[in-house]
């Protein structure tokens, strides 16, 4: 790995497979908790490694991840290869342990991809050292994904409110267009991660914004905690992308049987289907 490329800490290699014999599970997966900077717990890590292993999904799209010894603990045992992002300095942090979050892939091994960071979304005018989204192809399945997190604060209502944390989302959501845009229409496109809106409520017309032809997949899920006011973390798809979905919408993890006297996350897993290369 040269200087350039020392940003990232990439954990793999491009693997050689044939074909997906099987559909593809893809979840995105937000590892925060009430402090993003907080070091988990032994028994924190149990939980979220026990999610790991029931929902044993092809690639995993993380925001939030403390560090990379989190991930390897919580991935243990697993075979994963990981593609982490740098910190996110811009992180509010609220204790002094640990450190600003990352933004991850984790791609089971055997799963062929590729990634190209000229094609990841950063703006550099709010801060240059903050990454508001990274990539990652399945080549066999001419997939592009692109893992974000927005700004926190906007959650619901009109982008033209005067506070700061809309006018940071009504900068950054022309970013995410732009990349949209990017892209001719056969592209099968797929954007997951912490939206930080509210998009599943009728009045929002963040996905309106976004691209009328975006297919929402989360837009019919109510929050997996009644202690969530609505769903922050969301996927969206192109054309291209939802004609491939073996089962519509998306679908919440939760554990089948929690045995840690701990809190389970209040973020569930989101998982999409897709039909295989076969299909």
């Amino acid at each position: 790995m040269n200087m350039r490329s020392a940003n990232f800490y990439i954990i793999a290699s491009l693997l050689s497979a044939t074909a997906y014999a099987e559909d593809l599970e893809i979840v995105t997966w937000n590892l925060g908790s009430e402090d993003n900077c907080r070091v988990k717990t032994d028994l924190e890590h149990a939980v979220y490694s026990q999610y790991a292993r029931e929902i044993n999904a092809d690639v995993y799209v993380l925001q939030q991840v403390s560090s990379i010894q989190s991930l390897d603990r919580i991935f243990s045992g697993l075979h994963y290869d990981f593609i982490v992002s740098k910190p996110n300095t811009n992180t509010r942090c609220n204790s002094i342990k640990g450190s600003p979050a990352r933004l991850a892939f984790a791609i089971k091994k055997g799963i062929k991809y590729r990634y190209t960071k000229q094609e990841d979304l950063i703006k550099t005018t709010l801060t240059k050292t903050l990454q508001y989204g990274i990539t990652l192809d399945l080549p066999q399945i001419d997939l592009k994904m692109l893992n974000i997190e927005l700004p926190k604060g906007c959650f619901q209502g009109s982008l033209t409110q005067k506070n700061r944390d809309c006018r940071k989302m009504r900068t950054q959501l022309p970013l995410l267009k732009n990349w949209l845009n990017r892209y001719p229409d056969n592209q099968k496109l797929l954007v997951l991660g912490e939206f930080n809106r509210w998009m599943e409520q009728a009045s929002d017309m963040t996905v309106e914004y976004l691209g009328t032809e975006l297919y929402h997949a989360t837009g019919d899920l109510s929050p997996c905690h009644n202690r969530n006011k609505g769903l922050l973390d969301h996927i969206l798809l192109s054309p291209a992308a939802t004609a491939t979905l073996a089962l519509p919408g998306a679908h919440f993890y939760q554990l089948s049987d929690v045995t840690f006297p701990i809190k389970t996350p209040k973020r569930c897993p989101i998982g999409i289907t897709l039909a295989s290369a076969g299909h």
